[in-house]
């Protein structure tokens, strides 16, 4: 994929991406819409259940999450009703976990204002990995040039097609 996206650089000028401001979508949402902040426990909840297909396992879950956020090299962002466990892998790669109740446009926005933040904080690479289909279309939403393959997770004790989302900051 890379070779593809090398040839498409070389064939295309550079556009500007444009810029993100999560407070002003925040507002604006609010103000148009009707949009909620939901409590972030409800998120997670919720993205858990969406994932495993039932609340089978969440409170094992929920603990296991409390025990990684003690580690300094975990952490959890939020933008918008989309929340990112992101853990430090290497010096500059981080893999994150996304869980969201956000429409696929808020989400593609928050991946890339996560994106943009975590390019500041000086990682080069951003992994990613989930069993949704609606991720790749997601992933493609934003614009950035995400490397999407299919791979496989564990869930419940087996083996389940996955895709694996990589990004160069």
């Amino acid at each position: 994929m890379a070779k593809t996206a090398e040839k498409l650089d070389k064939a295309a000028p550079q556009q500007a991406q444009p810029e993100f401001d999560t407070v002003d979508t925040i507002k604006k949402q609010k103000g148009q819409s009707g949009y909620q902040m939901k409590p972030s426990l409800d998120i997670i909840k919720q993205t858990y259940i969406q994932e495993m297909g039932d609340e089978k396992g969440y409170d094992d879950f929920i603990k296991k999450l409390a025990s990684l956020l003690q580690d300094p090299n975990v952490k959890l962002v939020r933008f918008l009703n989309t929340m990112f466990l992101l853990m430090r892998v290497s010096e500059d790669t981080v893999e994150t976990k996304i869980f969201s109740l956000d429409p696929p446009d808020f989400i593609s926005m928050a991946i890339r204002d996560a994106a943009k933040m975590l390019k500041g904080f000086g990682f080069k690479k951003a992994t990613s990995m989930s069993n949704l289909p609606i991720f790749v279309e997601i992933a493609q939403k934003t614009g950035l040039p995400v490397k999407i393959s299919q791979s496989q997770m564990m869930m419940n004790g087996q083996a389940v097609p996955a895709y694996m989302f990589e990004l160069d900051l």
